[in-house]
């Protein structure tokens, strides 16, 4: 498995039980994921598989998290600061990883450019963008019927976008 086929899922911060139990943060908010699925930490530039045992989300930003081999506070130490990654999955007709549009343009309606996308949140009911524009964050809400046009060859997205929304 190679980084590059991988996708950003949080930092080890700290242990918290004696059991090998870790708590695990990403700042900008865990997605649920398959526990059957494995997560991957890079050791000496590989990309070293796990599994979980268990995952608890305790809020939007951490969780507390058991890996199968992980078992004592003294093993977790090797473990902590470590990014943990997922795979990126294949895209279906049905579904698809949205994370691929990080580093696209967004304009707006009369095709102002408003700025690049640097995130996406997966906010449930309302998906956002995450725009770097003027040295500042703005989010935009993102939803197929505001969608004008998508351009994937030349990484840009054309929104249709509230007046004042960008101005916040």
């Amino acid at each position: 498995m190679k980084k590059e086929s991988c996708y950003f899922f949080a930092t080890i911060s700290k242990s918290f039980k004696t059991d090998g139990t870790v708590i695990i943060k990403n700042n900008n908010g865990l997605k649920e994921i398959d526990i059957k699925e494995p997560l991957f930490i890079e050791f000496n530039n590989i990309m070293v598989p796990f599994f979980l045992e268990e995952i608890d989300y305790r809020n939007d930003n951490s969780a507390l998290a058991r890996f199968e081999t992980i078992r004592s506070e003294e093993q977790t130490a090797d473990y902590i600061g470590r990014e943990i990654y997922i795979e990126k999955k294949k895209t279906t007709e049905n579904s698809y990883d949205i994370n691929f549009i990080k580093g696209f343009s967004l304009f707006d309606q009369n095709e102002n450019f408003v700025g690049e996308i640097t995130d996406y949140q997966d906010i449930p009911n309302n998906p956002l963008l995450v725009i770097a524009a003027n040295q500042k964050e703005i989010l935009i809400p993102f939803h197929q019927d505001f969608v004008i046009s998508f351009l994937e060859k030349e990484k840009k997205i054309v929104l249709e976008i509230m007046d004042g929304l960008t101005d916040l």
